[in-house]
């Protein structure tokens, strides 16, 4: 209709219900889709599309809308305003199919983008991936355990803290269980201020089987489940800090861990770390995790000084490796592709191994479906494992399989209690 654009447009089934939308997004989004046949009427030298950069005048009229009619007429900037180069506007009627208004925008401002901007975004780049990574944790003044005010261990004194003098007055007091710290405390001791208990992971011997070492592994992560959940209960333990340490649960990487063996992680260690981060995050303050290396025995004065400084810091996470606390950070991944290894002599840290298998969880519902489709097309990730609770009857699970072999990947589809 002269330079305005006129369409009407539909809400798919493929995009849900528009029940509880004001405007669904996928409506919204479809009913700018008609500018880009504006593409055909700009000038030769124009630079590329244009992209919704500010709204301004929105109301909203109904709700829950499926299909509308859409006009889109051109609105030049004014002269007296400031604006970038070849910004453009537009007016925005969203009416239903009797003409009654759904939405209007009086204004809403497009500014030119380049497409190879927008093709760099879907490719093989890292900027967005980030990594974990551990770093020697930040310096934090001196610390003295014996300020705190009590020591408790539970279980055996793997760590032999209770021969570590200076521990307060009364030093470290060992108990075999929870249940004997809790009577203690119903004779009149007094709640100390950390209670440490080495949590061996289990996984059976090396010669057992892969079902063997599972299920040792299980039965720890189990009870520590038991002993998270009696610790929460105790009221008089709510300023304790209950330390878990473990070993080998977790990989710190980097030239110092060499060939020592650093990067071969106890499977059930890393399960208890698995728990006891969503206790973390459930509870924060009350747990605080320590892994040492699988192979070697620190002293009782380190893995004292690590808790202390770790708490003082608020790390809830930390790893003693070679007489140093490493802490956890998210790193931004780099891209290995060429890259040449760092003046250490590792290798640069990267983001996806094409050779390796990708574990997703929740992988059969929409947006794991789209992460794995995304992972093989973009990543090249042959290997693929897509676990949720219902598994190969999830619906649309044998279709997303298919959908992903015919991109060249080998899917296993499996119901995990995860």
């Amino acid at each position: 209709d002269g330079v305005d654009l006129l369409a009407e447009v539909a809400l798919p089934e493929a995009a849900g219900d528009a029940e509880g939308f004001g405007i669904h997004p996928a409506l919204l989004d479809a009913a700018l889709h008609p500018m880009l046949l504006a593409a055909d009427l700009e000038s030769a030298d124009d630079s590329g599309m244009r992209l919704p950069f500010a709204w301004s005048g929105v109301s909203l009229w109904a709700a829950e809308a499926t299909t509308v009619r859409v006009r889109l007429s051109p609105r030049q900037p004014s002269p007296h305003q400031d604006g970038a180069v070849g910004e453009h506007g537009l007016r925005v009627v969203v009416a239903d199919g009797v003409g009654a208004p759904v939405l209007t925008v009086d204004s809403l401002t497009m500014r030119p983008a380049d497409p190879s901007q927008l093709r760099s975004g879907s490719g093989r780049g890292v900027d967005g991936l980030f990594t974990l990574d551990w770093i020697p944790m930040p310096d934090v003044p001196e610390v003295d355990g014996s300020d705190a005010t009590g020591w408790v261990v539970l279980g055996a004194d793997a760590l032999h803290l209770a021969q570590e003098p200076g521990l307060g007055d009364a030093g470290v007091v060992c108990h075999p269980a929870l249940e004997a710290l809790v009577a203690a405390l119903d004779d009149g001791a007094p709640p100390p201020a950390f209670t440490v208990t080495h949590l061996p992971a289990g996984g059976g011997s090396p010669e057992a089987g892969a079902a063997a070492k599972a299920a040792d592994g299980l039965a720890a992560v189990g009870r520590a489940l038991e002993l998270v959940q009696g610790w929460l209960a105790e009221p008089r333990l709510a300023d304790t800090r209950l330390v878990v340490v473990t070993r080998g649960a977790v990989s710190t990487g980097g030239p110092e861990a060499g060939n020592s063996g650093d990067d071969e992680l106890d499977v059930a260690a890393a399960g208890l770390w698995g728990l006891l981060r969503s206790a973390q995050a459930e509870h924060p303050d009350r747990f605080v995790l320590l892994d040492l290396h699988r192979d070697t025995d620190p002293a009782a004065g380190a893995v004292v000084d690590a808790v202390v400084r770790a708490v003082r810091a608020d790390e809830p996470q930390a790893a003693l490796r070679s007489g140093r606390l490493m802490v956890p950070r998210l790193m931004r991944a780099r891209d290995t592709d060429g890259a040449d290894e760092s003046e250490s002599g590792e290798p640069a840290p990267g983001g996806l191994d094409p050779d390796g298998t990708v574990l997703i969880t929740g992988g059969t519902g929409l947006l794991g479906g789209l992460v794995a489709e995304h992972l093989v097309r973009t990543w090249q990730v042959k290997q693929l494992v897509l676990v949720s609770r219902r598994g190969s009857d999830a619906p649309g699970a044998p279709e997303l399989a298919e959908r992903l072999s015919d991109l060249g990947a080998q899917v296993r589809i499996a119901a995990v209690d995860v």
